[in-house]
């Protein structure tokens, strides 16, 4: 088994997704599917979904030159 390269884009729906960006979004749907199996409450689950959501659009936001950090 080799070790992946996580400078090379990853392919997803035959679009080259940054590596980075790929695995944060894995990681935003496993703990979306995990909120909606594992909690007791209805609340809890949105307020995940919620929170997950956010932190999706929050990494596919377009930044801004004037907005970047120095």
């Amino acid at each position: 088994m080799t070790t992946p390269n996580l400078s090379q884009p990853v392919l997803i729906a035959s679009v080259a997704w940054p590596a980075h960006k790929a695995l944060a979004v894995l990681v935003a749907v496993a703990v979306l599917l995990g909120a909606l199996m594992a909690t007791a409450t209805a609340q809890f689950a949105f307020a995940l979904a919620l929170a997950g959501g956010m932190l999706v659009s929050w990494i596919f936001a377009p930044r801004s030159p004037l907005t970047r950090s120095r």
